[in-house]
């Protein structure tokens, strides 16, 4: 992770990305040297903001980013009385559960860990093909647990069996971007939430932020059009190095095969 910066020393950077020009976002020192319209009440700041804002939505969607990653500690396992099967209710900070490649919910047992797997919220609409296992027993893949999510709930497709009630479940998901603070007329001169509450620390390089910020911004104003191209560039090579680093955290995702039953006929 980084050390961060402030929404002041963001905008700050993202002006000197476009004009190479130190401009002071500080109302009490902008005042001394004729720059205050770039003080956090101001538009020119806001509009930085604002941009910035609009550029931490694209990166949530951008991929499911290991760095985001939150566990996720549900309670224990149990079947309710009058509701029947089990139902969590996702966390406020919660952008989504994680249900990729080998991600699932996992039921804490005093010989191990027993991984439930994550399913299609529709899969359970279509029938199923017959399958055997090298016992002759069908459709034991059937009577598995397995979890799915609807909206904001996570649920189950069975209720618990008794030898899996009262353990504990945990699972990941990934937390939602906070957008940075926009200040108004309420906000003092020197808000703290603007020029000392550190920000971009979950970010393994904010500058990337700080070049693509300022190439949205520069796209924007004539005077700058031959400097949309670099910062364009500048940014998706920040970019593919974040990718490159979050990859190197996880297994390569790949297909399994498993080998199907059979039953010997005579």
């Amino acid at each position: 992770m980084s050390r961060g910066m402030t929404i002041a020393d963001f905008v700050q950077q993202v002006y000197y990305a476009m004009y190479k020009v130190r401009l002071d976002v500080d109302l009490n020192n902008a005042s001394v040297d004729g720059n205050a319209v770039y003080h956090s009440k101001s538009n020119k700041f806001k509009e930085v903001v604002m941009e910035a804002n609009f550029m931490l939505q694209e990166f949530q969607k951008e991929q499911d980013w290991n760095f985001l990653r939150e566990r996720w500690y549900m309670g224990f396992a149990h079947n309710h009385h009058l509701h029947g099967i089990q139902e969590f209710k996702l966390p406020e900070n919660a952008y989504k559960v994680c249900t990729g490649y080998n991600d699932a919910v996992r039921l804490h047992k005093p010989n191990g860990i027993i991984q439930i797997p994550f399913d299609e919220a529709r899969s359970g609409n279509h029938n199923a093909i017959d399958m055997y296992d090298e016992y002759g027993s069908a459709n034991v893949d059937k009577n598995l647990q397995r979890a799915f999510v609807v909206g904001d709930t996570l649920s189950f497709y069975r209720l618990w069996n008794r030898s899996e009630i009262g353990f504990y479940l945990e699972t990941d998901y990934i937390r939602y971007i906070e957008p940075l603070h926009i200040c108004d007329n309420n906000c003092p001169d020197h808000c703290p939430k603007a020029y000392e509450e550190i920000n971009f620390k979950w970010m393994p390089d904010p500058y990337y932020f700080v070049v693509r910020t300022a190439a949205r911004r520069a796209a924007g104003d004539p005077s700058l059009s031959e400097m949309v191209q670099s910062l364009t560039d500048e940014a998706s090579k920040f970019l593919s190095g974040i990718r490159e680093n979050d990859s190197a955290h996880t297994n390569v995702d790949t297909y399994e095969t498993s080998v199907l039953g059979y039953i010997s006929v005579l």
